[in-house]
């Protein structure tokens, strides 16, 4: 029995786990059955999310006890302003480095290494007597970050291009619920270590150890039980497993054992790899791709660090006389946190929604353009024409929740741009894949990096319009905007945005040649 997810009938609950999927020539599947947990197809796939999501609890650890962790130490708000914006911007550069590393080393090995050196800080963080001691630890708890680039790339290696955006959307957005489950039950495992008479000064800083055991073991998952690419030519898991298990250190070997010759031909072909880097880097369809990431994971990034100060703070109760110990707020802090936690536990749909919607847009209109194939132009202008709108749409939501003071509608248009800023990480990583098919680690690393980046400048924008938060969402929704008029000029394997969008409206097909 298969219970079908979405429209084209390729993503599907199955209650056969062990039915085989239709696999491309390359060994890739065209479906994904969320039930199963097969290898190497679906066991992957469950390892790339979950990898994602125990590296979401940890990157986002300190956030979830951060009252705590002021009242024991006496760090400023200023301070843990700061530290929020190290956290996120460090990611940058760990996804910049992380890669072209997993391009080299594979998504299984790259995710197993940043889920067990991320752990390292997020223990260490339990140290912390300071503001500067917060913000250094921080700083490399963002490496936890970067696990966003091993699974995307890992389920490009294992999905053909026919679902490659809902399998990255997926895997993703079960990933980011890492952020609403950390805000849900670290207060949890911090409220049992006070009940066990452990001191306030002692339970925040054994609660992190949580966070960071659940990361090492899921790299261990990740490292000994995940296959890096599906069999091909015949091979079965067991001697495609043996085989890529082996890969990295035969390399190691033979260049420990290449003559000098030979060396120098490495170094060149290395330099080669790094103006490969450095041109994909500062490519007009990276840099737009970077852009939108940064207008739709950077706005879930930053309203995940202010959603629930803001509505603490700007929906009171009218002619309201604050007295001791007491507040003019609708919502007390633990109610402001759920409301904040369903932002990231959204995502166990909403960004999916955004990668299946694009990949059944470009499946509705492959025929059109050229060939009736995914990187057909009628199909990458259908995925463009799913961007923009859910820019344009995601950009005027959150123009409304600027203006919104009753705590009633403003609920309402929560729920609606959160479904939307997510929906658009879907469909940005729906089009990641086919920018450079070679270089797919790289280019889902810069991108990746673009969202932080976008989280990071967010969190400084509404630092400097902390008197009046409400144009903090303005100035966000203005930038969406924007970005969603640079899908126009999106180039694509040849494809413009505008042209591919004519490909789309009249059917021909030279529209988009």
């Amino acid at each position: 029995m298969r219970i079908p997810v979405s429209l084209d009938r390729k993503v599907f609950f199955g209650t056969n786990t062990k039915e085989p999927l239709e696999l491309d020539d390359a060994g890739k599947s065209k479906e994904i059955n969320l039930l199963s947990s097969r290898r190497v197809h679906m066991r992957s796939f469950h390892l790339a999310w979950l990898g994602f999501f125990s590296a979401f609890t940890g990157w986002f650890a300190i956030t979830a006890l951060i009252s705590s962790i002021k009242a024991d130490t006496g760090i400023s708000d200023a301070q843990v302003a700061t530290s929020d914006i190290t956290n996120v911007a460090s990611t940058i550069g760990f996804r910049f480095f992380i890669g072209p590393l997993v391009d080299w080393i594979g998504a299984r090995r790259t995710m197993a290494a940043v889920l067990t050196l991320g752990s390292i800080p997020l223990v260490l963080a339990g140290l912390v007597e300071s503001g500067t001691g917060l913000i250094v630890v921080r700083f490399f708890i963002g490496l936890l970050g970067a696990a966003f680039v091993p699974c995307q790339y890992w389920t490009q290696s294992m999905f053909s291009d026919s679902v490659i955006g809902s399998a990255n959307a997926v895997t993703a957005g079960w990933g980011n619920m890492g952020a609403g489950f950390t805000y849900l039950i670290m207060p949890q495992f911090y409220n049992m270590f006070i009940a066990a008479n452990v001191s306030q000064h002692a339970a925040w800083r054994a609660t992190l150890v949580i966070p960071a055991t659940f990361c090492v073991l899921v790299g261990m998952l990740c490292l000994f039980l995940g296959d890096d690419k599906p069999p091909k030519g015949g091979a079965t898991d067991q001697e495609q497993s043996a085989a890529s298990a082996g890969a990295f250190e035969k390399a190691v070997a033979a260049e420990t054992e290449a003559d000098p010759e030979s060396m120098t031909s490495e170094r060149v072909s290395r330099g080669a790899e790094v103006f490969n880097f450095l041109k994909l880097a500062v490519s007009p369809p990276v840099l737009i791709l970077m852009f939108m990431y940064a207008c739709s994971f950077g706005v879930e990034l930053c309203v995940d660090s202010k959603l629930g100060t803001y509505l603490t703070k700007h929906f009171t109760r009218p002619d309201c006389i604050v007295g001791p110990g007491e507040s003019c707020s609708y919502l007390s802090q633990s109610s402001a946190g759920l409301i904040g936690s369903t932002f990231g536990l959204m995502n166990l749909f909403s960004r999916a929604a955004g990668g299946i919607l694009s990949d059944w847009a470009a499946s509705r209109y492959a025929g059109y353009g050229e060939n009736a194939v995914a990187t057909a132009p009628g199909a990458l202008g259908a995925r463009m024409m799913v961007q923009m709108t859910l820019l344009l749409l995601n950009g005027g939501a959150l123009v409304a929740f600027s203006f919104i003071d009753n705590i009633q509608p403003a609920m309402a248009v929560l729920v609606i741009f959160s479904l939307l800023t997510e929906a658009t990480c879907g469909s940005t990583y729906a089009l990641v894949p086919f920018v450079d098919p070679k270089r797919r680690g790289t280019v889902s690393g810069l991108v990746g990096a673009g969202g932080n980046l976008g989280g990071a400048i967010f969190n400084v924008i509404f630092a400097a319009v902390a008197a009046i938060p409400t144009r903090g969402f303005l100035i966000m929704g203005g930038v969406v905007f924007a970005a969603s008029v640079f899908t126009l000029i999106l180039k694509i394997q040849g494809v413009w945005g505008w042209k591919g969008f004519a490909a789309v409206l009249s059917g021909r097909r030279d529209a988009a040649a």
